[in-house]
């Protein structure tokens, strides 16, 4: 993947640093599961999918569950799969 600076793109570097450092301590303090660089997205029947290339994981949910918003199957499955990798 290639690199780009982030105020060529309309960011902040100072402010791309900062919200690294919140996020990471948010995974080591364990109030977010997964790993500072991941990324995915949810659709619409609570499915989600998610890439974290820090752990060489991905992960994929398929529902039909709606609406979504009231159930949060995707944070739990997410949850308890770094919880079974840490054992």
């Amino acid at each position: 993947m290639k690199s780009a600076i982030p105020e060529r793109v309309g960011f902040s570097s100072e402010r791309l640093t900062r919200i690294d450092r919140v996020m990471q301590s948010y995974v080591d303090d364990g109030r977010l599961a997964g790993s500072v660089g991941e990324f995915g997205w949810g659709g619409a029947f609570s499915t989600y999918f998610w890439i974290d290339p820090a752990e060489e994981l991905y992960g994929l949910l398929m529902t039909q569950h709606t609406p979504n918003n009231h159930y949060s199957i995707a944070a739990q499955v997410k949850q308890l799969t770094y919880q079974v990798m840490i054992g």
